[in-house]
């Protein structure tokens, strides 16, 4: 199992997965059927291009230690971020797009 997760558009999950989400989250668990097991996660990277706006959303968004908008990624903006990759380093970019 994973000890680093990402999940794109996040707050768009169903009622199901976020309850699984949520019980991941705060006691490390994974129900499957009548398995009870244990999650050794670490961090979770959540992305969406909206914010939630139901209160059913609210518990998983307070999870979320560190939170970051940012404007939409340029043409321009895209290159550079290839830039970033290279032999030594990785870089991981996290963006959620303003809608303007």
């Amino acid at each position: 199992m994973a000890q680093v997760a990402f999940i794109d558009e996040i707050f768009k999950a169903n009622s199901a997965i976020l309850n699984t989400l949520l019980t991941i989250l705060n006691e490390r668990l994974f129900d499957n059927g009548n398995v009870r097991s244990k999650v050794p996660l670490v961090t979770l990277v959540g992305a969406s291009n909206e914010l939630p706006e139901s209160e059913e959303l609210d518990a998983l968004y307070d999870r979320f230690l560190l939170r970051k908008e940012v404007r939409q990624v340029t043409a321009a903006g895209v290159g550079r971020g290839c830039l970033l990759r290279g032999p030594q380093r990785t870089r991981v970019l996290l963006w959620r797009t303003l809608s303007r």
